[in-house]
């Protein structure tokens, strides 16, 4: 029975059970006018009660004993275009962001009206071409980009991977570029961007530092498992491994923090995975 398994053993949870309607009109379709200005919802644990303030003003809730960790991960211009022979389009997003040997096959997964096959040339939108190296089950590919380098091709040629609720008919736009990134970000990896981290300003992240509270980074590399929808049992949902990174030096600041009384503070939830799968026995390791 059900019942037996607990409520949140993954055989007994379906996507009924946590999925919900947002109404589309209360999806904000551009950023605010200044990163700070967005809204922050704050709930007292302890009494229950809430309050909506701004974002800039999560300093007050903060103070000098306490660290803010956050993902440093980069978003990379993941989706690019091409053209087959036959003149059919194709679609490509890139898994990860390329690095090894340069002709070292790079995961993408591919949208085309037809399956692709192994060995096909392609000739991108941007200059060049790309070879179908191999050809794998759910829409997946590794793409050899030859003598080129791979993440350059993505930089020169590629898009931001918006959220599939974001709606740009015409492709993202210059603004998304910068603003589909947080201000800290520094490793390219990401096809999806950390949000949480979207709303920190450089002002912001001064002011927190003059108060003396700590921010420390990690990072990691969001997948594409973001955008894959659960389709019944959550026990039978695929997903993907995704890079993350913990470093010697993070972990003994955040340990000096604790013994101090502070909190530690994920910001967001990719933040919240990583410290996760860095923590040997409830302690925090290096951890890559």
């Amino acid at each position: 029975m059900t019942e037996a398994l607990g409520p949140f053993h993954p055989d007994a949870v379906w996507k009924g059970d946590i999925d919900y309607e947002l109404p589309r009109e209360l999806i904000a379709q551009q950023p605010a006018a200044h990163r700070d200005r967005s809204r922050l919802m704050v709930l007292d644990r302890a009494t229950g009660t809430i309050q909506h303030r701004r974002f800039g003003d999560v300093a007050e809730f903060v103070d000098d004993r306490d660290v803010l960790v956050a993902n440093d991960s980069r978003v990379i211009p993941a989706r690019i275009f091409a053209t087959k022979p036959t003149g059919g389009r194709v679609e490509f997003l890139v898994l990860e962001a390329p690095t090894g040997a340069p002709r070292a096959p790079v995961a993408a997964m591919a949208r085309s009206s037809k399956r692709l096959v192994e060995n096909l040339e392609l000739t991108l939108d941007g200059g060049g071409s790309v070879r179908v190296a191999s050809v794998h089950d759910a829409g997946r590919v590794a793409l050899d980009f030859g003598s080129a380098d791979a993440l350059e091709t993505l930089h020169a040629q590629g898009e931001i991977p918006l959220p599939p609720y974001i709606e740009r008919p015409n492709g993202p736009t210059s603004e998304d570029l910068s603003r589909y990134q947080t201000v800290y970000s520094r490793h390219d990896g990401s096809v999806a961007a950390p949000t949480a981290g979207l709303h920190f300003t450089p002002e912001l992240l001064s002011s927190l530092a003059e108060r003396g509270v700590g921010f420390e980074r990690v990072t990691l590399h969001v997948g594409p498992g973001t955008f894959a929808p659960v389709r019944d049992s959550i026990a039978e949902h695929r997903m993907d491994a995704e890079y993350c990174a913990v470093d010697e030096l993070t972990v003994a600041r955040i340990a000096e923090r604790r013994v101090g009384g502070g909190r530690t503070i994920a910001v967001g939830t990719t933040t919240v995975r990583t410290l996760e799968s860095a923590a040997v026995g409830g302690t925090l390791a290096a951890h890559r």
